[in-house]
């Protein structure tokens, strides 16, 4: 709760300052790789991403392929481990805290859905099942331009299943990994 509270207060900080230097607009690509647990079975995504933004906020947006891992012993239902969705979310970072690194807070969601086999004692014996995830996690990471606009970044945070954000229904923890490439710098006045 207080890492919620510790980030909200950052980005509203950084929402109400006055900024007297001129903006950067900025457009990159970005791929993703996320590991959440917590659910009734660990999900890894790939997500490549378009991103779009300036200096301090980013938005991103792009498909996903999610992994699931079958949880053992393997129970009524087997899952299929390829799986599609979309993700989205929001990026908000802090200026240099050393040469080429900032840290920054995120909000990300990904909605997707899950195909699975339920299995039972009497006929039908078994059917397919589909559910759509609607999952949301906070998290803090550190962004580190190794190569001018090629950048390295990971982090940790924590969320949920439940459709609305961070309502706690299966509380999940979540670990991230990625690179980005700048596309485009122009200054604004």
């Amino acid at each position: 709760m207080s890492l919620a509270l510790l980030l909200s207060s950052a980005i509203c900080n950084n929402l109400y300052s006055q900024n007297t230097e001129k903006s950067v607009f900025q457009s990159s690509v970005r791929f993703n790789s996320i590991y959440i647990t917590g659910h009734d079975f660990s999900i890894i995504h790939l997500a490549p991403s378009f991103t779009i933004g300036n200096e301090i906020h980013n938005f991103y947006l792009g498909l996903q392929q999610s992994y699931l891992i079958q949880p053992t012993p393997v129970g009524d239902r087997i899952y299929e481990k390829k799986n599609w969705g979309l993700n989205f979310g929001y990026r908000n970072y802090s200026s240099e805290i050393s040469k080429n690194t900032r840290m920054f807070g995120q909000f990300n969601y990904s909605v997707f859905q899950i195909r699975y086999m339920d299995y039972q004692l009497g006929p039908p014996y078994s059917h397919k099942q589909k559910e759509i995830i609607a999952e949301n996690t906070i998290a803090i990471g550190t962004d580190y331009e190794f190569i001018n606009k090629s950048h390295l970044f990971a982090g940790i945070g924590f969320g949920s299943f439940g459709g609305f954000f961070l309502l706690i229904d299966k509380f999940t923890l979540t670990g991230f990994i990625g690179i980005e490439y700048n596309l485009t710098k122009v200054r604004t006045n």
